[in-house]
């Protein structure tokens, strides 16, 4: 998965904590970064799911999610 590459393009984006080697398959949630100091997780539920969800880390809406579901349209 790319997401660091698309990640990174997000204004005003810090990532936390890049994916590492087969990540994927050891952790559900596998990067952290955030927006205007929002905080944000990517996460791959079981790791084996050829989808992922990407969002705020407590799982509320904010402001910032409109920055990055434009990063990936």
């Amino acid at each position: 998965m790319k997401f660091t590459v698309v990640g990174e393009r997000i204004p005003e984006v810090r990532i936390l904590r890049r994916p590492k080697l087969f990540s994927y398959m050891r952790e559900e949630e596998f990067c952290e970064f955030e927006v205007d100091s929002e905080a944000f997780v990517a996460w791959e539920p079981f790791g084996d799911n050829s989808r992922y969800w990407i969002g705020p880390k407590d799982g509320k809406w904010n402001v910032q999610v409109d920055k990055v579901r434009a990063a990936f349209q």
